[in-house]
């Protein structure tokens, strides 16, 4: 996947302006549900942590294919809490992060009205905040990447502005960071940055 994503950042690097039909600036707030997953985890009570999200990006339409390339804040809300011990001695999160994600994709125009797009790639993400046990708390300082995928509709309501709103889902992977097993003496649980996030924004076609 790590191998897509360098192709889609030189694909983007060298797409000519000349072939495009739009070349966009966006910006949009965003909400990130349940960061860090813990409601998957087995057996968990939990109040999820919420984190919502400031971004921006720039997009190039090339006839009905898209390229996307963007940077993504997220500020917390509310820390994620297990409320029972069915998972250890994990008590709280508290994960915060900076993205700069890129996908590649398809567009299906809707008259002139507008578009739907869904397309793939992934994201490098930049993990801070902090786990706390029972009996430790870790800071966490990570670079990861994520894979994933995105679909949303873009509405024009003129020629050259507009509204977007889309849904984008993200799967990663990162090392044990806290020992949440009093039985053991190892790092034995991976924050998880896996989750949708839903954005809603605005755009401005420049050509």
């Amino acid at each position: 996947m790590k191998i897509a994503f360098a192709l889609l950042i030189t694909a983007a690097a060298y797409a000519p302006c000349s072939a495009a039909d739009n070349i966009g600036l966006a910006a949009h707030m965003g909400l990130h549900y349940d960061v860090g997953n813990l409601s998957a985890l087995p057996g968990a009570q939990v109040s999820p942590q919420i984190n919502i999200i400031l971004g921006a990006r720039v997009k190039t339409d090339i006839r009905f294919f898209f390229m996307q390339l963007g940077i993504e804040q997220t500020f917390l809300v509310s820390e994620g809490e297990i409320l029972n011990d069915s998972y250890g001695e994990l008590k709280k999160t508290s994960i915060q992060y900076l993205a700069f994600p890129l996908y590649g994709g398809l567009n299906f125009p809707v008259r002139d009205k507008g578009k739907f797009y869904i397309g793939a790639g992934g994201a490098w993400i930049i993990g801070t905040g902090y786990l706390k046990s029972a009996s430790a708390r870790k800071n966490l300082r990570e670079i990861i990447f994520s894979h994933g995928f995105i679909t949303g509709m873009q509405i024009r309501l003129t020629k050259n502005f507009g509204l977007y709103l889309d849904l984008e889902m993200l799967f990663s992977d990162t090392g044990p960071a806290i020992d949440i097993d009093p039985a053991h003496d190892w790092k034995n649980f991976s924050p998880d940055y896996s989750g949708s996030r839903f954005h809603c924004g605005v755009f401005y076609y420049v050509k």
